[in-house]
């Protein structure tokens, strides 16, 4: 509790305790997304994964654009270091999205199955501030769910001033990095250990609330023809690239995200098909 005078001086001043602090911070943060009529953003995703001490480092490198005007418009755009991409248009209830492997635009049940196709693209739980932007859109299975979470000390993003909370999403180690003037988050840090393999990740923003979102800024997904890849005789002299491995951390179903990362693979790369008509029991089975 803290009762300031009109001089500026404090009294009455009582420090709450840390977990009250830290609920008041989280508290402001889910406000801040809840309550802006506008938010725009574009971050960038780091993967790196190392499997054992004698293979090598793998990386990879996702671009991610959020465009977000209340009630109910969102526009989100993730793309990869080939400039494959995933776009999410949403309109009230009518959403669609649109996809380098799937032809024309889809138009999926919901939002959240829409971002599971991101999910499946990217390997990372990229439906995170849409879920704080949109919450009634989500069954929560993309959100910031705090498991045993701590408050850290603080940190600095260049010139912001950041407030750091860590917390575990079952055998994830992650920190959330929050703006101490606008309670956005700046950065999250994800660390994962499993069967011997670890990955760490590194999800950063560059948030805005409060300006002007234009509907051109909120745009229908363009016709494929405009989305298409420039340069179509150069891929098929080279060939299709080396297929890239994905991690995904959801509280999702595999059976799912399964049909929009099958498709991808089997789409893009040729020998997937191959291997998905040689074990289609398997195939059939996710879990498997």
């Amino acid at each position: 509790e803290i009762v300031v005078r009109k001089d500026g001086e404090r009294f009455n001043w009582k420090a709450l305790p840390d977990g009250a602090r830290m609920q008041q911070i989280l508290d402001r943060m889910v406000k801040a997304y809840a309550e802006c009529e506008s938010y725009r953003d574009s971050g960038v995703i780091k993967t790196v994964i190392v499997e054992n001490a004698d293979s090598p480092q793998i990386t990879l490198e996702h671009s991610l654009n959020t465009v977000f005007k209340r009630p109910g418009r969102l526009r989100f755009e993730i793309k990869d270091e080939d400039d494959d991409k995933v776009l999410i248009s949403v309109n009230g209830q009518d959403v669609q999205t649109w996809w380098d492997v799937e032809p024309g635009i889809q138009k999926p049940e919901s939002l959240d199955l829409a971002m599971a196709q991101a999910i499946g693209f990217s390997g990372a739980d990229v439906g995170r501030i849409p879920a704080l932007l949109m919450p009634q859109e989500f069954d929560g299975g993309v959100d910031l769910d705090l498991i045993d979470p701590k408050q850290i000390e603080d940190g600095k993003l260049q010139n912001v001033e950041c407030f750091r909370l860590e917390y575990n999403f079952r055998d994830e180690q992650i920190i959330l990095w929050l703006d101490k003037q606008s309670y956005l988050v700046r950065r999250i840090d994800e660390r994962i250990k499993s069967d011997g393999t670890r990955i760490e990740r590194t999800t950063t923003y560059d948030p805005t609330i409060g300006e002007k979102i234009t509907d051109k800024m909120l745009g229908k997904i363009p016709a494929d023809s405009e989305l298409a890849p420039a340069d179509d005789a150069t891929s098929a002299a080279t060939g299709p690239k080396d297929p890239k491995p994905i991690w995904i951390k959801t509280d999702k179903k595999i059976e799912e995200v399964w049909p929009a990362i099958r498709k991808y693979y089997v789409d893009k790369y040729p020998k997937f098909a191959a291997l998905a008509n040689e074990h289609a029991e398997a195939d059939s089975d996710p879990a498997k």
